[in-house]
C-alpha cells in the first residue's frame, strides 16, 4: 500500500473518529427551556439510548422559550441537520409560542411517516401539551408512543421503561418525586443555528410585541379616530338632500361623538 493511500486511510480514520466523538456528546435533552425536572431528563436519555440500540432510532428533545418568530419546522430541520445522524428523530418544543414540530431522518423515513408520527403528536402530545401546560406529561407520553410504534416496525423491543410511564400518567403507582430543573447551560445549537445572546433578545422582543399588542386592544378609540368619526357622521348626516348644511356644523357632530365616547367607554 502506497503512502498516499495509507495517509488517505488515516485522515478519512481521523474525521470519522472526530464525528462519532461529536455525536457522542450531543444530549439526548437540550432543555434550553429549564421546563423539565431532572429525573425526568434522565429517564429520557436512557430510554432515548436504549431505542437507539433496540429499534435503532434515536430519539432527541430540543426545549425553548421562544424562537423570535422562526418557523419551528424548519427550525426542527436544521436541527436535524447539524446533529447529522440520519436515523434520529427530533422533537422541538418551543413553550413561549405554544409550538412544537418533529423532524424525522432521512434513514428513519423508512419506519416513520409524517402523518404517523403528526397522528401520534395529536393524540398523546397536543392535549397535555396545550391544555394542562403538563410538558413531562405530554413528552413521556409521545416518546413512548413513537417508541411501541417503532418497536411494532422494526421487531426490536425493550424491556425496561423506567419511569417513562408514570411520567405519562399510566402508571398506577406514584408520581416520582420531582427533582430541581437543571441548569441550562451552552446548548449544542448555539453557533449552529443562531447566537444565544440573539435569542434572548429576540424572545424578549417577541414578549414585548404580544404585550403591546394586547393593551393596545383595550385602550379604545384615539383623538384623531373620535374626530374622523365626527366629521364622517357629519358628512351623512349633517346636510339635507339640496347639500345644506342642518343643525350643528362638523365641530359639533365631532364634540358629540367626543361626549359619547366618553359615556360608553370608547376612548383611550
Amino acid at each position: 500500500m502506497s503512502r498516499r493511500v495509507q495517509a488517505a486511510w488515516l485522515l478519512l480514520s481521523l474525521l470519522l473518529c472526530l464525528a462519532l466523538t461529536g455525536m457522542a456528546n450531543i444530549p439526548y435533552v437540550d432543555d434550553q427551556a429549564e421546563v423539565l425536572p431532572l429525573q425526568l431528563t434522565e429517564d429520557i436519555t436512557a430510554y432515548s439510548a436504549r431505542m437507539a440500540q433496540g429499534p435503532g432510532v434515536p430519539f432527541y428533545l430540543v426545549t425553548k422559550h421562544f424562537l423570535g418568530g422562526r418557523n419551528v419546522q424548519q427550525y426542527a430541520q436544521q436541527a436535524l441537520e447539524a446533529l447529522g445522524d440520519g436515523r434520529a428523530v427530533l422533537l422541538v418544543v418551543v413553550i413561549g409560542e405554544e409550538n412544537y414540530a418533529l423532524a424525522i431522518g432521512e434513514q428513519s423515513r423508512q419506519l416513520l411517516s409524517d402523518e404517523r408520527a403528526e397522528s401520534m403528536l395529536d393524540r398523546a402530545f397536543r392535549q397535555p401539551f396545550l391544555v394542562e401546560r403538563d410538558y413531562s406529561k405530554a413528552i413521556a407520553a409521545f416518546l413512548l408512543d413513537l417508541s411501541a410504534y417503532l418497536q411494532s416496525r422494526t421487531e426490536e423491543g425493550i424491556r425496561e421503561e423506567g419511569s417513562l410511564p408514570v411520567w405519562a400518567g399510566r402508571a398506577q403507582r406514584a408520581t416520582p418525586q420531582e427533582t430541581a430543573h437543571p441548569t441550562s447551560g451552552p446548548s449544542w445549537l448555539d453557533g449552529i443555528l443562531e447566537d444565544r445572546g440573539r435569542s434572548e433578545v429576540e424572545a424578549q422582543e417577541y414578549a414585548q410585541d404580544v404585550q403591546e399588542a394586547q393593551e393596545g386592544s383595550d385602550r379604545g378609540l384615539s383623538l384623531f379616530q373620535i374626530a374622523l368619526i365626527g366629521f364622517i357622521l357629519f358628512k351623512i348626516f349633517g346636510r339635507d338632500k339640496t347639500g345644506r348644511g342642518k343643525g350643528c356644523g362638523p365641530l359639533g357632530w365631532i364634540f358629540g361623538t367626543w361626549g359619547v365616547s366618553k359615556i360608553f367607554r370608547w376612548r383611550r
